[in-house]
């Protein structure tokens, strides 16, 4: 097969075209992944999911070994933290990431090209670097499209990047608001909320670790709220269901 020739040519190196791309380098396919970005993995590595969920596992566990002790085992924390070690942990946790992602790419012999792809013809892609000074073509038998999604932007609404934001756009935050309401409560909606929450405990304790820490622990995000209410749900069907049954009074169950 000619060098420029794949079974399968993916646009889009985010979680979909990753695994798409290693689906089909397992069945045997020879396959290339194009990526517009400077690195791979998407929003959800390395500028929504990842970060957000990682600042605010890292508070959960700070105060819970502070907070919560377990007679017989010693753990020890520093006095001190600071937003740095915060910051920091961040950055390995996506950086561990991303050397994830490429190691595996290059496990399954995937085909790497960073530029932005577009359709020549419907087997043939053009990749144009970032800069737009080189291109290349490359031929797909199948051409996987995973481009993730782009914000809805109604030509009535002024998204002025101060008071109106759309998931892309909110990442450029100036400072970090005092209120903000979502429209949408799919997972962009709730990662969105989950950054700001983070950025409002930096807001308000920015200097001691310790308080963002009790923060972040204290105050549910809206994925939090929304589990929650997924399970008191769950559960009152299954309840109407038979499937539960509510304790009797006086049982021990009841007592708990």
């Amino acid at each position: 097969m000619a060098d420029n020739r794949y079974n399968v040519v993916i646009l889009g190196g985010g979680p979909a075209g990753e695994r798409a791309a290693v689906q089909a380098a397992r069945a045997g396919k020879r396959v290339a992944l194009i990526e517009r970005q400077n690195v791979v993995g998407g929003t959800c590595v390395n500028w929504g999911t990842i970060p957000s969920k990682t600042l605010r596992e890292s508070a959960i566990h700070v105060w819970t070994l502070r907070n919560r002790k377990i007679e017989g085992i010693r753990s020890e924390i520093t006095d001190r933290i600071t937003m740095a070690a915060f910051m920091h942990r961040e950055r390995i946790v996506v950086q561990r990431e991303l050397e994830l992602i490429n190691r595996t790419l290059v496990k399954y012999a995937i085909s790497l090209f960073h530029g932005h792809g577009s359709f020549v013809d419907p087997h043939t892609i053009s990749i144009a670097s970032r800069t737009g000074s080189k291109r290349l073509r490359i031929h797909g038998d199948i051409v996987v499209i995973a481009t993730g999604s782009s914000p809805n932007r109604p030509p009535d609404i002024d998204f002025n990047g101060e008071t109106i934001f759309d998931s892309d756009t909110i990442l450029h935050l100036s400072q970090v608001p005092e209120s903000m309401i979502v429209l949408g409560a799919g997972v962009i909606g709730t990662n969105a909320s989950e950054l700001v929450h983070i950025g409002q405990a930096f807001l308000k304790c920015p200097s001691d670790a310790w308080q963002i820490a009790e923060t972040l622990y204290n105050y549910p995000t809206l994925s939090d709220l929304y589990r929650h209410a997924a399970l008191e749900a769950i559960t009152a069907a299954k309840r109407r269901r038979g499937t539960i049954k509510r304790p009797r009074a006086g049982s021990p169950a009841s007592k708990s």
